[in-house]
Parts: structure tokens; sequence; C-alpha cells
């Protein structure tokens, strides 16, 4: 694994500040890649949110994104990023950092996200945003089966995206498994 930025270290970037509380949570998947798809699959199926947690996939939502970003508190995006790195690399940033990432190291591949995190800046309605972002594989293709390397980081993407709920002071419950044979 690897992480570019780390937030986590950013004091008062994080859960309740004295002055701010999270109480709606916004998680979304940026459309267009195979492992985004799959970790809001995952995490829907895999846990039970509190009453403020929105778990979305984003294909297709346009500038309907805006509209989910301006609900939220605080909001994780879960994306393709072109990076130039080993497949299955994990990245972690906050979407302040999107105009100098970009221009340098990565790139998000999903153009009507990062409009929508741009113009909700510039009206002054985004929460902040943690970008988790995952290095496909150059033979990944949009929309299909993810290559080995980036399957696997999945569950890595999912558990950093549940501490980041918890963290913000949002308990999801683990749904139950039955084995069935």
């Amino acid at each position: 694994m690897m992480i570019f930025h780390d937030p986590f270290d950013e004091p008062g970037f994080w859960g309740r500040d004295g002055d701010r509380t999270v109480e709606r949570f916004l998680v979304l998947g940026a459309g267009g890649a195979g492992l985004c798809v799959q970790a809001v699959k995952k995490l829907n199926e895999e846990y039970i949110f509190p009453p403020g947690v929105s778990v979305v996939d984003t294909a297709g939502a346009g500038l309907s994104l805006l509209a989910l970003l301006g609900a939220a508190d605080q909001a994780v995006v879960i994306a393709a990023v072109q990076s130039g790195s080993k497949p299955g690399s994990i990245f972690m940033f906050n979407a302040d950092e999107i105009d100098t990432l970009s221009k340098s190291s990565i790139i998000l591949h999903d153009d009507a996200l990062m409009d929508a995190l741009k113009t909700a800046r510039r009206r002054g309605t985004r929460p902040p945003v943690t970008i988790i972002g995952v290095q496909p594989g150059k033979d990944d293709p949009q929309d299909e089966a993810m290559s080995k390397k980036v399957r696997l980081c999945l569950t890595r993407v999912c558990n950093i995206t549940i501490d980041l709920i918890i963290d913000a002071g949002l308990t999801p419950e683990r749904r139950l498994s039955l084995a069935v044979r």
C-alpha cells in the first residue's frame, strides 16, 4: 500500500471538531472503474449504516453530484487515479489538493466528479472531502473485471472508508454473514 498524502496528520480535518458535528456522511464510488463500483457494493453488502450515512455509486450522476456534496457534512470519494504507480497502489488526499496533484502526479479518471468538486468549492458548498484513490492496472477495462492486484486492495479500501466513517463519530454495524453449504 502506498499513501501519497495522509490527511489523518492534519489537525482539525477529521472527526468531530468542537464546532462541527458530522451528521451526514457521504461515500461516493466514482463510477467508471471496477474497483469503485465493487467497493460501494461491498460496503453496502457488509455493513448496516446509521442514519445520515449514504454510500452511493456515482456512475452517470453528472452534476447531481453537486447536490449530494452540498447536503453532506463530510465525504469520502473512492476513485481510480492515474499516477504512474504500480496497479493496486492506494493514495489518500483531500479534495483541496486536486489542482496541484492533477498537474503533477495524480489524475482522477472521473471528469464529472472533478468538475463537481471544483464547482462545489467555488460555491462554498463542498464539505471536507477525502479521496481514496487506487491505481488501476493498465489492462483494467473500465466497468469490467479488475486485475488481480487491484482486486486484492478492495478490502483495504473498504476498511479505510469504514475507519473514516467511525472517526467522524458514526458507527456502522457489520452484517452477519451465514455460510451456505
